[in-house]
This record gives structure tokens, sequence and C-alpha cells, in this order.
């Protein structure tokens, strides 16, 4: 099963009228979300946290494609909350990691956080082009959760991709994830609009 994804911006003039369109060929409403934008100006500084990172070659993929699952419980992302809850924790795990790969295929810049030997959560920097980075998934395992990792995973990514002479990097995130609409402010996001998400599940053709 693939995915298609649309985004209606609400500023946009003809918005009511991409709804209107987009439901009459069965997308469904997914969630409400924010762009956040960065230009990348300058290096990367950051202070040295409490987290280590392993990307992907060294922690294995199957474990990371599990451990997409495992943050996503309770997530305060609502679309990824209602599939979670709709196909359970493995399938989610699996389309979430073939829909990213499918947006960036290599895992290069992907990593995962550990704090006194245990796995705390996750990020997934990707790149989009020559001049664009994205931050598409950030995720903290339950009982991690507000401690402040989120913001140190969220600065690994945002620093991995400063490393790659961007122009800019862009996040989209649900209204409601104050936490990270927090951590990304802090981190010198500007809100650049709000828009309305809407997707189609489509099979593969045969």
């Amino acid at each position: 099963m693939r995915r298609v994804e649309v985004n209606v911006f609400r500023e946009a003039e003809d918005a009511a009228e991409r709804i209107r369109l987009y439901q009459d060929c069965a997308f469904r409403f997914l969630q409400q979300k924010q762009r956040f934008d960065l230009r990348c100006v300058g290096g990367s500084d950051s202070p040295p946290g409490r987290l280590s990172f392993l990307g992907v070659p060294e922690f294995g993929r199957d474990r990371f494609r599990e451990l997409i699952g495992r943050v996503t419980e309770r997530t305060l992302d609502r679309g990824q909350r209602t599939d979670y809850e709709r196909i359970g924790e493995a399938q989610f795990a699996e389309n979430y990691d073939r829909l990213m790969r499918d947006i960036d295929s290599s895992d290069s810049l992907w990593r995962v956080g550990i704090s006194g030997g245990e796995i705390v959560g996750l990020v997934i920097p990707q790149l989009s082009g020559k001049s664009l980075g994205l931050i598409n998934y950030v995720g903290v395992l339950p009982p991690f959760r507000g401690n402040g990792f989120g913001m140190e995973l969220l600065r690994e990514g945002v620093d991995l991709l400063i490393r790659r002479d961007l122009d800019r990097i862009v996040a989209d995130i649900d209204i409601e994830n104050f936490p990270l609409d927090q951590s990304l402010t802090a981190l010198g996001f500007e809100r650049k609009g709000e828009f309305a998400c809407y997707v189609r599940d489509i099979a593969p053709f045969a």
C-alpha cells in the first residue's frame, strides 16, 4: 500500500476549491499542520548534550524501523496517532519507514539517541534536492518524554543538515504538538503558514 499526501494552505485563494476536488477524489482529511522554516546561515555551534547518537548502519535497519513504531505510541501528532491506532505498531512502522525512503532513499542522516546506554528516541533528517533539508520525524520513547530529549534529537537533526551547506530546513508539525513547536522556535525556526493535510492510500500496480 502506498500513500499520496496533499497539503492545502489556509491562505491559498483556491483552498476551498482544492479541498472539494480532493474530497471528490476520495482523499481523507488527516490533520491540520503548520510549517516551520529555518534559513541556514553560518555553521552549527550547538553545545554538547546528554545524548550520544548512532546511525542506521551501527544500530541496524530492522531495529530502526521497529523503533519508529515504539516512539509513535501516544504521539502528539494526530495523523500518525490515527494511523498507529488503525493499523497497529508494526504495520505503522513498516509503512512510515517506506514513506520516508520514498522521500529520500538514503538513511545516512537518520539517528538514534542514546542516554546512559538506553535508547531514548530518534530523529529523521532528510534532503530534498541540493538546497532544502527536512526534519521529518522526531520521536521519544514514552518513558523518556518530558525531559528535554526531544530538543536534543531535533538539534542533532538540524546540525546534520546545516553541515550539508543547505539554504533552508523545513519542518511540518501538527498544530497541537506544542512541545515540538517550542523546540523549533527556540532553534530559530519561523512559522510560515498553516495547512490541512489530506491523504489517500493506493494499492501499487500489479
